[in-house]
């Protein structure tokens, strides 16, 4: 079994899929599927498979980057006193 023929029957598995929410939006993990991307099971698009380790190592920068960005503002706007009040 070639690794094409191994995605297809891990993207087919539904204990690969976590359905969640009204709009039945589908999490896919499947470590043993080597596509970061794969098709969406319903609609158009695709979706990120978090059980490959490029997808896990994206979802923790996007996790991490968030946070940081917000103390950096903050670094920045007390520096340099972005939000003064008063008269001067």
């Amino acid at each position: 079994m070639d690794q094409n023929e191994i995605n297809q029957k891990e993207w087919e598995n539904p204990q690969n899929w976590i359905t969640s929410g009204k709009r039945g939006r589908a999490v896919y993990r499947s470590s043993a599927d080597s596509r970061l991307w794969v098709p969406r099971r319903e609609g158009g698009g695709s979706t990120m498979n978090f059980g490959n380790r490029r997808g896990q190592i994206i979802l923790l920068i996007l996790f991490l980057a968030v946070p940081l960005l917000i103390l950096l503002f903050k670094f920045l706007a007390v520096h340099f006193g972005w939000f003064r009040t008063g008269g001067q």
